[in-house]
């Protein structure tokens, strides 16, 4: 991805519903990357099996990096 070429061409796509609707996916996988409500519900179940550094990987590592690519999409990628 590369977020200003994305950025140029989003004033001109916001209107489009095809650009919405992967915008709303890119978000949705995002959500599910960082565990956002309603996106939670999956979380206990990795975290259940797992050994306890793979859970402390998960519950910090995986969802610091997914808010900065959230941070990155919403203030880089479209910013209107």
């Amino acid at each position: 991805m590369n977020f200003a070429e994305l950025a140029r061409r989003s004033t001109a796509l916001s209107g489009e519903p095809l650009f919405l609707l992967g915008l709303l996916l890119v978000l949705a996988g995002l959500g599910f990357k960082i565990a956002a409500f309603p996106m939670q519900l999956w979380a206990p179940d990795v975290y259940q099996g797992a050994p306890t550094p793979t859970t402390a990987f998960l519950a910090v590592g995986s969802k610091a990096a997914g808010f900065v690519l959230l941070l990155r999409v919403l203030f880089n990628a479209v910013p209107g």
